[in-house]
């Protein structure tokens, strides 16, 4: 996985600056091929993994296919910034693709109705 470093200082958001501050580093993967595009963005403090998403693109809509942050980690901008990130790597707007799906859990709930939300 690639350091986002690079990438950040041309992109510059207060997400990032949030997780640096508290020593986390983002890393991330492009896979593509000829009809969709997915990146998977892990965080890491230390050697550990504090969060990890991955991301689909096809040439309609963005979207998150899977997001965890570790319970320590939580209410520190770890998600945010993974989703941040993926707009700006894509130059698009995540759409809240699985908002009516039954085993949505109240803790994506709650991400996606937080005030002043940074992403979508």
């Amino acid at each position: 996985m690639k350091n986002t470093s690079n990438f950040i200082k041309i992109h510059p958001r207060s997400e990032f600056d949030k997780i640096n501050k508290n020593k986390y580093i983002l890393y991330y993967e492009e896979k593509s091929n000829k009809t969709d595009k997915r990146l998977f963005i892990q965080v890491k403090k230390n050697v550990l993994i504090a969060g990890e998403a991955d991301f689909y693109n096809d040439k309609y809509h963005l979207h998150c296919e899977n997001v965890e942050v570790k319970k320590k980690h939580r209410r520190k901008g770890i998600a945010n910034a993974m989703y941040v990130f993926a707009e700006a790597f894509f130059d698009k707007k995540i759409i809240n693709f699985w908002d009516d799906a039954p085993k949505r859990s109240d803790l994506i709930k709650k991400f996606w109705n937080q005030p002043d939300r940074p992403f979508g």
